[in-house]
């Protein structure tokens, strides 16, 4: 025999496992027979019989009036286990595009500062999309210069991505500023300030926008977090424009 969780893990109740299984016994069956045979009271049977029409496992037969069912091919098992693994990929990347604004949300109402941790590449990668998500009307940076060797191309096409949305970027970086850069920052709604050598080196880049503060760290083993608390977005907006103004 099946075992029932078989069919519980694709997503059958108890008594949908039930009827499923008397119809394979029998064939094709009536749902007062299914009352009959089982304890489910004839107003279930037919509720439980539409369900399994709905997901597509049984079929519908007119015999002179009298309406009858029977199972479809096992095949439509795994075709619905597969309609159902899609259905929640789908319901899965929803999830995540409104976590954001869910998260803050949720800070909001309970008045905690939430921590959300990150490791290597990919998710660092993730820090940097939700800042685009969060499109800050401006995006305050404490540079790391170990951040364009880490991320490559990806940072160039963020940056840009980053330039069309409209979000403007103060960055304080240890980094001169020639005139290449110059012209970057012109073509990418940046302004940098430059702190001489020696004063100024970061190992875990800063980055402030709304109520968020992402801390990232480059040098050695990629990983970040992000701290999102509207009062410590405001005390490291205060740092950085103290800093700035120096």
């Amino acid at each position: 025999m099946i075992k029932q969780s078989v069919f519980k893990e694709i997503g059958l109740n108890e008594n949908e496992v039930i009827v499923y299984n008397l119809l394979l016994d029998y064939g094709e069956i009536a749902p007062p027979k299914i009352s009959e045979l089982t304890s489910i009271n004839r107003q279930n049977a037919y509720a439980i019989i539409n369900s399994l029409l709905r997901k597509g496992l049984v079929e519908e037969i007119d015999r002179r009036k009298k309406l009858t069912y029977r199972p479809l091919h096992p095949q439509k098992l795994v075709q619905y286990a597969e309609n159902r693994r899609k259905e929640a990929e789908i319901a899965e990347e929803a999830l995540k595009t409104a976590l954001p604004e869910l998260s803050s949300l949720y800070h909001l109402s309970t008045n905690k500062p939430g921590i959300t941790f990150f490791e290597g590449l990919e998710g660092i990668k993730k820090i940097y999309e939700d800042i685009l998500k969060e499109k800050p009307e401006e995006l305050l940076v404490f540079r790391s210069p170990h951040d364009k060797e880490r991320l490559g191309q990806y940072l160039v096409g963020y940056m840009k991505r980053r330039e069309k949305i409209g979000i403007k970027t103060r960055i304080i970086s240890p980094n001169k500023i020639t005139d290449a850069i110059q012209k970057e920052d012109i073509s990418l709604n940046r302004t940098r300030k430059y702190l001489p050598e020696g004063k100024f080196h970061l190992n875990t880049q800063i980055s402030i926008y709304n109520d968020q503060v992402a801390f990232i760290a480059f040098e050695k083993k990629l990983m970040g977090f992000v701290i999102s608390s509207k009062d410590v977005a405001q005390t490291l907006k205060t740092v950085f424009e103290l800093v700035w103004g120096k």
